[in-house]
């Protein structure tokens, strides 16, 4: 990220860690992501800031199943619709 890579790739960025503090590295991933031109590729099981995203990719056993952003992904009602819903559910538990 210091380097002005025009490349991010991040691996899980925020695993273990509470709601509010993975929401505070992903603000500070997405103020990176801002105004510069660089792309970035997240790979996650947190669904928490994809509608940052261009397209998203999911992937369910190692195939691709459903892509789109987060507004078409969610109005589709798939695999991705679920794993939103139980995440939401999760937090607000």
């Amino acid at each position: 990220m210091l380097r002005q890579a025009p490349i991010l790739l991040f691996d899980e960025p925020a695993p273990n860690l509470d709601p509010l503090t993975e929401r505070a590295v992903l603000e500070t991933i997405f103020d990176l992501m801002r105004g510069e031109n660089r792309s970035t590729l997240m790979i996650t099981h947190g669904l928490l800031g994809l509608e940052h995203f261009d397209e998203i990719i999911v992937l369910d056993r190692g195939r691709v199943v459903e892509r789109g952003t987060q507004h078409e992904l969610l109005e589709r009602a798939g695999l991705y619709r679920r794993l939103w819903d139980l995440q939401n559910r999760a937090l607000l538990a």
